[in-house]
C-alpha cells in the first residue's frame, strides 16, 4: 500500500586476484581477474537470506536460491582484459562456459541483469575509470560515462570527476570526488512504466599514481524509482553503497 515504507537491505561482495600477463608496448596491460569468492545477504521484510561460495554444502533459500546457481558459476571465473595507461578496463571478455552457467543457472530476469556477462563486464569496468592523458590542476573536472545493466534496464551514469589532489596521509595517492547523474533506458519488455525521481550520487576515486592502479572507489547511491502500476504511481527510494579496494598480494 502506498505511504507504508518497507525496507531492504542488500550487501554482495566479490573477492578477486588481479594478474598482469604482459605490458605491451604502449603501456597497456593484458590482465585476468579470477572471482575468488562471492558473497550475498539479504534482509527483507520476508526474512534474512544469505549466500557464501566459500560455505559448501549450505543452500540459500527464499529469492537466494534462484540465484545460487548463478553466483556458483562466477567462482573461479577467469576474465581477460586489457587495462589502459589512463586506467580503463577494455576488451573485457568472460568465458563462454561462464554465460552459458550464468544463462542456464535461475534466478528469472533479476539473476541475468544483476550476474550475466554484461552485468560481469560493467562491474570491472566501472572498477577502472578511465583518467585523461594530461596534468589536471587541482578542482579540475572531468566526465566519464557509462553503461550499467538492471533489472528494470539500462542504468546511464555520466559521472563529474573532480580532481583534489594527492592525499595527505600518502602523497602517491591521487583523489577524485565524483558525481552522477543517471537516466533509465527502459527494459522495452517491461510490464511495468518506471522513470527516476530524486538522485544523489557521489563518492571518491583514489587512484595510486606509482602502481598505475585504482587503489579505491566507494559510490554512495540515493535514488528514486516512480513505477506506474494501472492509474497509480508507487515510489520506491533505494540507498546502496559501493566499495572497490585494490591491495597487493605478497609475492611468493
Amino acid at each position: 500500500m502506498q505511504g507504508n515504507a518497507l525496507e531492504t537491505k542488500m550487501g554482495q561482495t566479490f573477492t578477486s586476484t588481479w594478474k598482469v600477463n604482459s605490458v605491451k608496448a604502449d603501456g597497456s596491460a593484458e590482465m585476468t581477474q579470477r572471482i575468488e569468492r562471492v558473497e550475498l545477504a539479504l534482509d527483507s521484510p520476508l526474512g534474512e537470506m544469505k549466500f557464501d561460495s566459500d560455505k559448501k554444502g549450505e543452500e540459500p533459500d527464499g529469492f537466494l536460491a534462484g540465484m545460487a546457481g548463478a553466483l556458483r558459476a562466477l567462482v573461479g571465473a577467469d576474465i581477460t582484459l586489457t587495462m589502459t595507461p589512463k586506467g580503463e578496463a577494455k576488451d573485457v571478455k568472460v568465458p563462454e562456459k561462464v554465460v552459458e552457467a550464468l544463462q542456464g543457472a535461475g534466478g528469472g530476469a533479476a539473476a541475468g541483469a544483476m550476474f550475466g556477462p554484461d552485468a560481469i563486464k560493467s562491474m570491472f569496468q566501472q572498477s577502472s575509470p578511465s583518467l585523461p592523458d594530461r596534468a589536471l590542476k587541482v578542482d579540475e573536472s572531468f566526465n566519464v560515462k557509462r553503461e550499467v545493466p538492471s533489472p528494470v534496464g539500462t542504468m546511464m551514469f555520466d559521472t563529474v570527476m573532480t580532481y583534489k589532489g594527492p592525499d595527505e596521509k600518502d602523497a602517491k595517492v591521487e583523489r577524485f570526488e565524483t558525481k552522477s547523474k543517471v537516466t533509465l533506458k527502459p527494459n522495452p519488455d517491461s510490464p511495468l512504466e518506471i522513470k527516476l525521481g530524486d538522485q544523489d550520487v557521489r563518492g571518491e576515486v583514489r587512484f595510486n599514481r606509482e602502481a598505475g592502479r585504482l587503489e579505491s572507489a566507494t559510490t554512495v547511491q540515493n535514488l528514486e524509482m516512480i513505477i506506474k502500476i494501472m492509474d497509480m504511481d508507487l515510489t520506491q527510494g533505494t540507498t546502496s553503497k559501493s566499495v572497490t579496494t585494490v591491495t597487493e598480494v605478497p609475492q611468493k
